[in-house]
């Protein structure tokens, strides 16, 4: 019982530090198999610990541009990213790989934040009494009218929360994108190109 209970936790320890890394962008490229690729890097504290953690994100080459314009229903948004996130531990030296996107009915493992980076807010959310990051989804279908999210990301635990503060037409007015995605309060992005 107890060689047992001790490959147990030796299988539980190896599992749970799986995730952690002191070099996300390796870590990153290791697991999407990346060669030649270009990686986008973005360091910002997302939970205001006083530690920057690293979203990570593909660049697309054209062939993968035009790919992907032909497979989905929504135009190809350059400054929307999926990033995978990458939380600052504690000491400051290693990172947690964030398992996935938490919608509020289901954790979505492997999945990744999408952020448009010329319309996002680092900082205090009032409404959730909580510090994250802000950004805008719209949903522009090559037929019919447009709908723009307003999504919430925070940061808990091994994992990150996506709420939704808002669903409107773009074309109207919303005070809620007055508050955070108007030109003067949006956070400037500053992402790095960086080999793996």
């Amino acid at each position: 019982m107890k060689l047992y209970i001790a490959l147990l936790s030796l299988l539980l320890t190896q599992f749970v530090l799986a995730g952690e890394t002191a070099n996300p962008v390796q870590d990153y490229a290791t697991s999407h198999a990346l060669t030649g690729s270009v990686i986008y890097r973005w360091n910002v504290d997302l939970n205001n610990d006083g530690k920057l953690d690293v979203l990570l994100d593909t660049k697309l080459t054209d062939e993968e541009v035009a790919q992907e314009n032909r497979d989905t229903k929504n135009r190809y948004d350059p400054n929307a990213h999926s990033f995978e996130v990458y939380v600052a531990k504690a000491t400051g030296s290693t990172y947690i790989q964030s398992t996935g996107v938490n919608n509020g009915i289901e954790l979505g493992l492997g999945i990744a934040p999408t952020i448009d980076i010329t319309q996002c807010y680092v900082g205090q959310i009032t409404e959730l009494n909580a510090y994250g990051v802000v950004t805008i989804k719209v949903d522009a279908p090559r037929e019919g009218s447009a709908v723009a999210r307003i999504l919430v990301y925070t940061i808990e635990g091994d994992h990150m929360k996506e709420t939704k503060l808002a669903e409107y037409n773009p074309e109207q007015a919303n005070a809620l994108y007055d508050k955070y995605l108007a030109p003067t309060k949006r956070t400037q992005v500053q992402l790095q190109l960086v080999a793996p």
